[in-house]
Formats: structure tokens, sequence, C-alpha cells
């Protein structure tokens, strides 16, 4: 048995049911650990995102639990993560090519587990909260010169 765990971005960027627009608890809160523990027991995570710059903790949560990260194409992960060997992504303009790269890796199981676990090493190398925080401290140190 497998897992697919789906996360989602509100097409409104509103979180709080009394103020979007009829999701409903569709983003009801969920303990964190709840959604690692999901995340875990997942090959696949899907991350769709509704912006093209900035990166989301969930792609670096969903590796560090050793799943597959699949989400939609964006400029900044080139600068982080290889394509097809440590992230798996699709077309945001064509979200139709989602439904072929989750058969391809649901298909090939051991192609899947190396994307997982080389997604892993990276995360952990470069993507904890640990390295971050050293990040942010040596910006704030050279006088907020941010760049990854």
């Amino acid at each position: 048995m497998f897992f697919l765990f789906f996360f989602f971005q509100a097409e409104d960027g509103i979180r709080d049911f009394c103020l979007s627009r009829g999701l409903g608890d569709v983003y009801k809160r969920q303990d964190i650990t709840e959604v690692i523990r999901y995340m875990q027991n997942s090959r696949i995570v899907l991350h769709n995102i509704n912006f093209e710059t900035g990166m989301h903790e969930r792609i670096f949560t969903a590796m560090l639990a050793g799943a597959v990260c699949v989400t939609s194409k964006y400029q900044l992960l080139e600068r982080f993560f290889e394509d097809g060997k440590e992230i798996v992504t699709y077309p945001a303009d064509a979200p139709e090519q989602l439904l072929v790269v989750i058969d391809e890796l649901l298909s090939n199981p051991g192609r899947a587990a190396q994307i997982a676990a080389a997604g892993r090493k990276k995360a952990l190398q470069k993507h904890t909260w640990k390295r971050r925080g050293e990040q942010i401290a040596k910006w704030m140190d050279d006088g907020l010169n941010f760049t990854y």
C-alpha cells in the first residue's frame, strides 16, 4: 500500500474558512507532526503552488520525510534542485502533464526511490531549519546581502 499526499495553495490565498471563497474544511489546520507522518508514509508528495518566486518549506519537508516531491516547475527550483534527479516537476502551464509524471513515478518505483533519496540528501545538506538559520545569521552579519 502507498499514499500519495497532496498540498494545494488556496486559489485566493486565504486560509481562514470564514473568509475563503467556498473552500470549507479543505484547509482545516493540521498538526504538523501528523502532516509529517503522512509524508513519511507517502512515496510521492504533490506540492501545487500559485507563485513563481520564493520557496515553500513543504518542498523541503517532503524531501526530508523521504518522499519524491512533485511540483509545478518555476525558476527558483532550478537554483536548488536538479529536476528528475532530486525533485520532479511538470510545466505550470500544462497541468495535464502531472498525470504522466505521477504515472511514470508509480510505474518505476526504483527510479522514484532514487529521486526521493537524492532529494532527501540535498535537503539534509542544504535545507534544514538549522542551515536556514545559519544563512539568516550570515545575511544579517553581511548587512542583509540576501543571496542563496
